[in-house]
């Protein structure tokens, strides 16, 4: 019982400056835990919105993946947003009951010489649901993926895959400093919808406020 008592007791000794340290090791490691869990719900979330004025937003951003980097700016407005009542599906079969239609179109102002390609669009109905151009899982009669540029003229593209600098592909015009671009959207009947929200990389975006019109 003696030989017992004194190794709990030799035990303890050798190992009470760990034990001292435990809890000091334990703060600091979740500490580091609750930093990185930050950086990630920081970054891949809505979380650094771009001011809205006077129903316009410029914004200002930067693509980089650690290879390839170059700025984004342009300003966004909503020129219009409309129910699509003449569309139909690939195939020609109308619209399933429960869906709609709306078509966006957004107006934009950027240096022809500015790279916008890669962004992603969507609509924020009122109950906070994002739906993308192409959530609702079916296909269009002649519609394409939401853009940020015009179809024939896209302005400046990366080549992916590489980090030369991007450039106006040979057969390409130059884009001009204003356009617009239209994309269609399949909400469920219910959903009122209540901005459009766009992003090339998270956190930073733009949101404009919806007045739909011809409802």
């Amino acid at each position: 019982m003696t030989g017992t008592l004194e190794h709990r007791r030799t035990w303890w000794q050798r190992n009470r400056i760990g034990l001292l340290a435990l809890p000091l090791a334990l703060a600091l490691a979740l500490a580091a835990g609750s930093s990185r869990l930050h950086d990630y719900w920081w970054t891949h979330g809505f979380h650094d919105p771009v001011p809205v004025s006077g129903g316009a937003a410029s914004l200002v951003d930067q693509y980089d993946d650690g290879h390839l980097r170059y700025p984004i700016e342009a300003e966004y407005s909503v020129a219009s947003f409309v129910p699509a009542e003449d569309l139909r599906l690939l195939g020609g079969d109308p619209l399933p009951d429960g869906v709609r239609a709306w078509r966006l179109s957004l107006a934009v102002e950027a240096d022809p010489d500015t790279v916008l390609t890669g962004c992603t669009v969507a609509i924020v109905d009122t109950a906070g649901s994002l739906h993308r151009e192409s959530d609702a899982g079916m296909t269009l009669d002649g519609s394409r993926f939401s853009t940020c540029v015009p179809a024939d003229t896209p302005g400046p593209q990366p080549e992916f895959g590489s980090a030369a600098a991007p450039r106006l592909l040979e057969e390409d015009d130059v884009r001009p400093p204003t356009f617009t671009t239209d994309t269609v959207f399949l909400l469920p009947q219910e959903a009122v919808p209540a901005a459009v929200r766009l992003w090339y990389s998270l956190p930073r975006h733009v949101e404009l406020p919806l007045e739909p019109s011809g409802v």
